[in-house]
């Protein structure tokens, strides 16, 4: 998702001056809602996406069109796009220079009076019956010729306008909806609450369009929900799609796409549920009479599965839903009774799916005592009996098994191990019984027998069924008498019911710790990068002193020793030496092309050298020669997109894929440059600068998708659109030192007619290589006006890798696997670029 900074020009200025008499809490509480740190409004850049609006860019599109009021001041009418919790179209306000006195004075005046309509919690039973017998007809009119709910409708005239007590309902403003003025029309100005982005209530001077007649009100609300919030302007994009009849299958998805879409209040869905509930407001919406449905019934038995384990204690779980809730839950196992389960348990996953029974609490839980049950397979019926009487019952095979079926572990020596002169044949055993004796044989010739019942409480944790802390065994083989060369180690254990376990392996007698080592890397025959890593390890009875590396007989640098590798200590424990590695990270940037000679020379403490000669190849990579500025969006105190119920954020998503593209760039040749590595805040204008100053060969910004509606998904790609900066733009100093040169950068650099056509080339190269990398839906290349891809004067690209808010896609999202997938196409489509 793109982050798109707030500028206020001189519109924010003049509204500084206006509240500047007002409490300064008041103040800032204005300016908090106001001006949004997710949304431009001081220019038309993103509006001019080629694409449709609402499936391509839902969550960036900000349409702006300037006017002049009466008195020739500038105002901007601006429609944000739906985004749950954060801007909408009842909640933005709007920046008006108006007369500074006359602003005071009618601020103080009802801030003074207090005038914020709050919904009356507790109306009279006549009071509120009669609002919506005044209001019920031309709503069931509008609703059923357009589409839409009546339900809602009312239950928004009510929360709105406070069952039409609010100044807005009275005559002469006619606004039982909240509509704020959109620069058309005559206002009404009043104080009001409004919720930020942190759920925090604040205060604001709002604006609300008066209408002739309530009718005429009903009916602007309809426009806008059947056209779009900006369909006074031209714009075509509508967040309310989701609203309609015919797009939903009941009132409560239509709920949810108003209240993700209307306002920024975080409990707007609850609170219309709660009117619609409360006044049976689904009377009216005509053939969608939702409480007049039966619903189905539904279940699910989460566990066990079928063809389940059964331990002997089991766990039954699931959940049930019907028209009526959930009144008893019983288990049986071949027809054997397993007793009642315990009933409304808190499931608010099933209620996200099913939305419509309204049953947060549909779950249920049966502890099964199967300590009887034989071993084998059978079948388990569970029973729901809800409360009207119907009854739903699932039948699966599950299977009852050993729980503690015989089990060991020789730990040492392992096959192929190594014989000293005093090897430690040590392990476990576990079963039904407990072990009684360990016989220990080499080549079939018995040597002795293994101390059994030592203390193994790490077995014991990890199979805690078998209650046995003490399943070790352990035995000090003499093997000075055994000759040099391969043998057969066997060890029986013998458990107390009389069942045997074996274990046979095959072990050598070395010489006495004779001096061995290994080059890990690079292997014969390897490839090498920019840097390659030199390391391996020796052991020997004199320590290591020093290793050099020659390269074509020049030595090239001597790699740090000492360094811990315990597995090589326990692989080879005669030598009791876990420090045996060393390493060294070599610049291969010099190397020519080629085939070259590698020589590892090891000197030991004695003065004893040991060699390892091995061919490697320098080869020419892709990117060799190119730099690349990749800029993670959002982050520090600008999350981005916040997906799945605030638990991921975007500007992490973001920083994880960025830095897997950052070291894949790398491994071609690339030089990265990095807006920023961690979860710190870079300023949109810096982040081009950045770039500017590194004089990158290309611009890549990584971000993450969000829309209202689940179901879109995919990857889209965007190059800059040429459209230049507004006006306003060009006299904003923050972008350079004077204004000659604000004036003339744009058209002379960033404008430029073959950076816009390598921008474009670049973002269909990225995007193709990303669909075939990932297999996602794709959305194609796009263009936009975004300032990343503006103000960097280098081919400059923004990927957006797929829609958080799309449970399916948002699963890969947060995936290593699929991250990787979403670097190597990014990677790959540079390649592709540049290779050309």
């Amino acid at each position: 998702m793109k982050r798109l900074n707030t500028k206020k020009g001189v519109a924010s200025a003049l509204i500084f001056l206006i509240f500047s008499s007002v409490a300064p809490v008041f103040q800032n509480n204005v300016n908090a809602v106001g001006t949004s740190n997710n949304v431009d409004i001081s220019k038309n850049s993103d509006s001019s996406i080629s694409q449709n609006p609402m499936l391509d860019s839902s969550h960036l599109e900000s349409q702006v069109t300037s006017s002049s009021d009466s008195n020739n001041s500038t105002v901007v009418d601006e429609t944000v796009t739906d985004r749950a919790g954060s801007d909408s179209e009842a909640s933005v306000e709007q920046e008006m220079p108006i007369k500074e006195e006359d602003a005071n004075d009618t601020i103080q005046q009802q801030m003074n009076n207090r005038i914020f309509d709050e919904l009356d919690t507790n109306p009279s039973k006549t009071e509120a019956e009669n609002f919506i017998l005044s209001i019920v007809e031309p709503i069931k009119e509008l609703s059923s010729t357009n589409d839409l709910y009546a339900s809602i409708m009312i239950a928004q005239a009510i929360l709105e306008s406070n069952y039409g007590k609010s100044d807005l309902a009275q005559p002469g403003i006619n606004n039982l909806f909240g509509m704020k003025w959109k620069n058309i029309g005559e206002f009404h100005e009043k104080i009001t609450t409004e919720q930020d982005q942190n759920g925090n209530e604040v205060l604001v001077s709002a604006k609300f369009k008066k209408f002739d007649s309530q009718y005429s009100g009903m009916v602007y609300y309809v426009d806008r929900l059947k056209k779009g919030p900006g369909f006074e302007s031209g714009s075509t994009w509508n967040p309310y799609i989701g609203a309609w009849k015919s797009t939903t299958s009941n009132y409560l998805e239509a709920v949810n796409c108003i209240s993700a879409s209307y306002a920024t209040d975080g409990k707007y869905a609850e609170k219309l549920n709660n009117l619609i509930n409360q006044y049976n407001l689904t009377q009216y919406d005509n053939d969608s009479n939702e409480s007049a449905k039966e619903l189905p019934l539904v279940n699910f038995i989460d566990s066990p599965t079928w063809n389940g384990r059964l331990t002997n204690k089991t766990n039954v779980y699931g959940w049930a839903l019907g028209s009526s809730k959930l009144k008893k839950v019983t288990a049986t196992i071949d027809g054997v009774s397993m007793g009642e389960g315990i009933i409304n348990i808190s499931r608010p996953d099933v209620d996200r799916f099913y939305p419509q029974y309204q049953n947060l609490n549909s779950g249920f839980s049966l502890d099964m005592d199967t300590s009887a049950i034989p071993v084998g397979r059978h079948t388990l019926a569970v029973q729901m009996t809800m409360e009207d009487g119907s009854i739903q019952t699932d039948r699966r095979v599950v299977e009852k098994f050993n729980e503690t079926p015989n089990i060991f572990n020789l730990d040492s020596p392992t096959w192929n191990g190594r014989l000293t002169n005093s090897t430690s044949v040590h392990g476990w055993a576990l079963g039904t019984s407990k072990l009684k004796q360990v016989n220990i044989s080499i080549n079939n010739v018995f040597i002795g027998n293994a101390s059994i019942n030592v203390s193994r409480p790490d077995v014991n944790r990890i199979y805690p069924l078998y209650n046995n802390n003490s399943a070790g065994f352990e035995y000090k083989m003499d093997t000075s008498s055994i000759s040099v060369g391969r043998h057969t180690l066997t060890v029986q254990m013998i458990m107390e019911d009389g069942s045997i376990q074996t274990d046979r392996r095959v072990v050598e007698k070395f010489p006495a710790n004779p001096t061995i080592f290994n080059i890990d890397r690079p292997t014969w025959n390897d490839q090498l990068g920019v840097s390659k890593s030199v390391y391996g390890w020796l052991l020997s009875d004199s320590p290591l002193r020093k290793v050099e590396v020659y390269v074509n007989n020049i030595l090239v640098g001597q790699p740090s020793i000492n360094e811990s590798r315990p597995d090589v200590g326990r692989t080879y424990p005669q030598y009791s030496n876990n420090n045996a590695g060393f390493s060294l990270e070599w610049d291969t940037s010099k190397l020519s092309v080629g085939r070259h000679t590698l020589k590892i020379v090891m000197t030991t403490a004695d003065g004893r050298t040991y060699t390892d000669i091995r061919s490697v190849e320098k080869v020419s990579l892709p990117l060799a020669g190119k730099q690349i500025s990749l800029d993670a969006g959002h982050g520090g105190s600008d999350p981005g997109a916040v997906y799945q119920q605030n638990s991921i954020y975007e500007k992490t998503l973001n920083l994880e894929v960025a830095l897997k593209i950052k070291a894949k760039l790398e491994a071609q040749g690339a030089k990265v440059v990095m807006s920023r590595v961690n979860d710190t805040f870079v300023p949109l204008t810096q982040i081009a600068t950045i770039a500017n100053n590194a004089r990158s060969d290309i611009f890549v910004s990584v971000h993450h998708n969000v829309f209202s509606n689940p179901s879109v998904k995919g990857i889209e790609t965007y190059s800059y659109d040429g459209s230049g900066r507004s006006l306003a733009d060009d006299f904003n100093p923050r972008y350079e030192d004077n204004l000659a040169s604000r004036l003339i950068v744009p058209f002379a650099v960033n404008n430029n007619p073959t950076r816009i056509t390598e921008s474009s080339k670049l973002a269909n190269n990225v995007q193709d290589s990303l669909i075939a990398s990932t297999n996602a839906e794709n959305r194609r290349a796009k263009k936009a006006n975004f300032q990343v891809l503006r103000e960097t004067n280098m081919p400059a690209i923004l990927a957006e890798l797929g829609f958080g808010t799309n449970p399916e896609e948002l699963a890969n999202l947060t995936t290593d696997a699929y991250q990787n997938k979403l670097a190597i196409g990014v990677t790959n489509g540079v390649k592709t670029y540049f290779n050309k």
